[in-house]
């Protein structure tokens, strides 16, 4: 056959050896559970936490500097992650 698929066939693809590689990496679960972290800080500063009284103050909590937090580091790991699985298929397709 000219068009096997590569699933069937037994070998892996690119794709699959890159999933692979997300679902075993610590890193992209690590990333991925600092960042729910930090959407869910957010939500709650926004929902019960953040109010202006009748003298125009506004009154925070400490979940917004933890959500920038969170976010922050969650994103920088997953651009980390997401940096180093495509040098590691880049430099296995070249060797």
């Amino acid at each position: 056959m000219i068009n096997e698929n590569p699933i069937t066939t037994g070998s892996a693809t690119t794709f699959q050896l890159i999933m692979k590689h997300f679902i075993k990496s610590k890193m992209f679960w690590f990333s991925l559970i600092v960042l729910a972290i930090g959407i869910a800080f957010g939500y709650l500063e926004n929902t019960f936490y953040q109010y202006v009284d009748e003298s125009g103050v506004l009154h925070e909590s400490y979940f917004m500097p933890l959500s920038f937090l969170c976010i922050a580091i969650g994103g920088i790991g997953f651009f980390v992650f997401v940096i180093k699985t495509i040098w590691l298929t880049v430099k296995k397709r070249t060797s």
